[in-house]
């Protein structure tokens, strides 16, 4: 009897412990990739230079010193792309694709998650071996719509590459490239 009831018990906790590992992976959580990311750039970036085209007028400024807020913004858009939440479970397949990196001329893998679903903001979201992060948000509604293409290059730049339509007015397009120096 007492068998019995030690390999019930045996079993029991095994399914409570599968069962706390398959809600703990679900996909690549850039929330905390981007907090470490920052800390780290916070210590060897001391400068960037910062372009802007707002629909060919380009403007830029360059050797801007850094500061404990310059990297807000990269924080808060790759944190919008965050697909690690239990309700988008299931929402997003992952493919691992080869591509070739024209500066090294190599093979790099990506992971890239992909979802069909119309009403998720993140339409994709890709990580590369080398910790670069590629990103597109999407979001309409009867007054506005807008399209963000996100790019962190480790170490390297960030780029925002965004489109808006409000429904008084003409698109707009807005690219932004903040490079590390």
């Amino acid at each position: 009897m007492y068998v019995y009831l030690f390999v019930v018990l045996f079993f029991l906790l095994g399914a409570c412990d599968l069962q706390k590992t398959e809600k703990s992976s679900l996909y690549f959580d850039t929330e905390k990739f981007i907090s470490a990311e920052i800390e780290l750039l916070l210590e060897e970036v001391k400068y960037v230079n910062v372009s802007l085209d707002l629909d060919g007028t380009i403007e830029s400024k360059d050797s801007i010193e850094v500061d404990s807020t310059s990297f807000d913004e990269i924080s808060k858009l790759l944190k919008q792309a965050n697909i690690n939440k239990g309700i988008f479970k299931g929402e997003y397949t992952l493919d691992t694709i080869m591509m070739l990196d024209p500066s090294s001329n190599t093979g790099v893998s990506i992971a890239s998650y992909s979802t069909m679903n119309n009403d998720l903001n993140v339409k994709w979201l890709q990580v590369y071996e080398n910790g670069s992060i590629k990103a597109l948000i999407k979001n309409k509604n009867v007054l506005f719509s807008y399209e963000k293409e996100i790019f962190y290059e480790k170490g390297v730049k960030f780029s925002v590459n965004s489109w808006q339509k409000t429904f008084s007015q003409d698109s707009i397009h807005v690219l932004k490239e903040v490079v590390f120096l």
